[in-house]
């Protein structure tokens, strides 16, 4: 693989796909072919959560907690003064 090593610690395999197509897929012959890889239903990668039929659900589900979280510190803080 031209020099390439992946760190499997860090990697996630996501195969994204129609729910049909994802469930006809032999995931145990995956595994058996790639020992090393495992398979996740979500990654993270530049900050954005992909899922295997690409719906962003779980993405815009931690984006709004992550507002509501912002929002709720802001409401917290002192009114600003001159």
């Amino acid at each position: 693989m031209d020099g390439l090593r992946l760190n499997q610690q860090k990697t996630d395999f996501l195969w994204c796909g129609t729910r049909y197509k994802l469930a006809t897929r032999d995931l145990n012959q995956l595994a058996a072919i790639l020992p090393a890889v495992i398979l996740h239903s979500s990654v993270r990668d530049l900050g954005i959560i992909l899922d295997s039929e690409l719906s962003f659900q779980q993405h815009a589900s931690k984006l709004t907690q992550t507002c509501f979280f912002h929002l709720r510190r802001l409401r917290k803080k002192p009114p600003l003064t001159r």
